[in-house]
């Protein structure tokens, strides 16, 4: 044997010990300082200075939240967030809403505060609802909201401010209302400009809102609403009155509250609005009459504007209408709806299922 081996030999002990430790190490000892470094980084401290206000939104992803929250520098490590929102499954108990984290809040305090619920003020904008009653909605619940002030800002903006959940700070007022309905509005547009259906339409963009709008009033989601999108547009490509009662709701809303001698600036005011039918149902012959751009039985083609706010699906209805030979379209009174290709046809459905 050479001498020189003799040392580089480990005896059976030895070898038995080795072993042991690294048996330790990986078991034992190594777990363990993960677990201490693990607890100590939920626990330590952000390394920012100052409170910070954040906006959990409804359906955010896990990836999404963490991202936000370590761009914003309300934690320290994203990667961490999501193990321990995944060892601990906190995802689903996470609320949406509106928060304060204080100064050097810890990974661990962040989650629980996010459990928790925030303390913000819900408001839930419904499709289909003019600006007035988003305004109404807004003012009953924000102590700083102004009703007057939010419709004159929003004049000319109608649909713009896209309908969902949003939360806001009791202190939140008109102008942090609009713009985050506006940003909302313009950030699922630009997604939705993407899209094959939008780089292929020839209708303008006043044209797709415009009768998006019409079709959350008219048509209720699925294949039904797709192929009135289409019936509109045969229309207009004739040049024909649409015949919509919803648009003449619209115009006639405020026509009894609002004379033309009106002086001020918003009406109505919010005390009256509360009272205005904005949707009214049993339409008359004197407001079928009503000389207003709006009114879709004299005037051809598209009112000025949207009636209403709207959703995606109304949008993507739009792009993606079923292309038919149908001119008329009618609602039964258990929502059924039928179609008809020719004024007598719809006369005959209109015999069959109205009267």
């Amino acid at each position: 044997m050479n001498p020189k081996n003799k040392y580089l030999e480990l005896s059976h002990f030895q070898r038995r010990l080795i072993r042991f430790l690294n048996t330790f190490l990986i078991f034992f000892a190594l777990p363990l300082a993960l677990i201490f470094y693990f607890n100590y980084a939920v626990n330590r401290p952000s390394q920012t200075f100052k409170e910070i206000n954040y906006n959990l939104k409804p359906g955010a992803s896990l990836e999404t939240i963490s991202k936000d929250l370590k761009d914003q520098g309300v934690i320290n490590s994203e990667n961490l967030f999501i193990i321990y929102s995944k060892i601990y499954r906190v995802y689903p108990s996470l609320q949406a809403g509106i928060y304060t984290f204080p100064a050097g809040s810890s990974l661990k305090q962040v989650i629980n505060q996010l459990q928790s619920g925030s303390n913000g003020v819900a408001l839930l904008f419904w499709e289909g609802k003019r600006l007035e009653e988003f305004g109404i909605l807004a003012a009953s619940k924000l102590t700083a909201f102004d009703y007057e002030r939010f419709v004159e800002k929003t004049r000319g903006k109608e649909g713009m401010l896209f309908p969902d959940t949003y939360f806001f700070y009791p202190s939140a007022n008109e102008d942090d209302v609009i713009k985050a309905m506006t940003d909302n509005f313009e950030e699922k547009m630009a997604k939705i400009k993407k899209t094959e259906a939008y780089q292929k339409t020839n209708l303008t963009d006043t044209q797709i809102f415009t009768i998006a709008s019409l079709l959350e009033k008219e048509a209720p989601k699925g294949e039904q609403r797709r192929v009135i999108a289409g019936i509109i547009i045969n229309r207009l490509s004739n040049n024909d009155r649409l015949g919509i009662d919803a648009s003449n709701q619209y115009g006639v809303a405020t026509r009894g509250v609002c004379p033309n001698n009106y002086t001020k600036k918003v009406c109505p005011d919010l005390e009256t609005a509360k009272t205005v039918v904005w949707w009214k149902s049993d339409l008359t012959k004197s407001d079928l009459e009503y000389n207003t751009p709006f009114n879709s039985r004299t005037e051809r083609g598209l009112p000025p504007h949207p009636i209403s706010s709207f959703g995606e699906d109304a949008i993507l209805s739009v792009l993606n209408y079923v292309p038919s030979n149908y001119y008329y379209y009618l609602h039964d009174i258990n929502g059924g709806v039928h179609y008809g290709t020719t004024a007598s046809e719809h006369s005959a459905n209109v015999s069959n299922y109205i009267r």
